[in-house]
C-alpha cells in the first residue's frame, strides 16, 4: 500500500496513475484541500494487490475491522463500520474516515482489480453507495 500524506505526494500520484478515475478523484481532493486551506488535513491510502485486511486496518488506526462503540468486528451481524462513507466508482471504491473532531480525513482507495484482498472488496461492496457524477 502507498500512503500519501501531503499535497505533493497526491500530485505525484495524479501524474503517475493509469486510472483516470483515480486521477479525477485525487484532483478533486487536492482542490478541496486548497479551498479549505487545510493542505495537511488529508491522508490518502492507496490499497494495492497483496495488501492484507490486517495491514490496511493497521494503517487506519484499527478503524476498519471493529466498531469502537459496540466492540463488534466486521464479520459480526450487527457490525456498524466506523467509516463515514464507501463510494463505488467503476474501477475502485473510496472509503472515507474522519478523525480529530472532523479536522482530519483519511481517504482509502481500493481498486477493483485482480489480486486485491477479497474480504476488503466484499466489505466495500456490502456498504458502498454508487458514485454520482460531479456537476460542472
Amino acid at each position: 500500500m502507498r500512503v500519501l500524506r501531503c499535497p505533493s505526494d497526491i500530485d505525484r500520484e495524479i501524474r503517475s496513475t493509469a486510472d483516470p478515475a483515480v486521477a479525477a478523484l485525487l484532483t478533486r481532493q487536492i482542490e478541496f484541500m486548497s479551498e479549505d486551506e487545510s493542505e495537511e488535513s488529508l491522508t490518502v491510502v492507496m490499497a494495492e494487490p497483496g495488501d492484507t485486511l490486517e495491514e490496511v486496518d493497521t494503517e487506519l488506526n484499527h478503524y476498519l475491522l471493529m466498531d469502537d462503540y459496540s466492540g463488534r468486528t466486521y464479520v459480526d451481524a450487527g457490525f456498524v463500520p466506523c467509516f463515514e462513507t464507501v463510494v463505488e466508482h467503476p474501477t475502485l471504491y473510496e472509503m472515507f474516515f474522519v478523525e480529530g473532531g472532523g479536522e482530519l480525513g483519511i481517504s482509502v482507495l481500493i481498486p477493483k482489480q485482480a489480486g486485491m484482498n477479497t474480504e476488503l472488496l466484499a466489505l466495500c461492496a456490502r456498504h458502498a453507495t454508487p458514485a454520482t457524477e460531479q456537476s460542472s
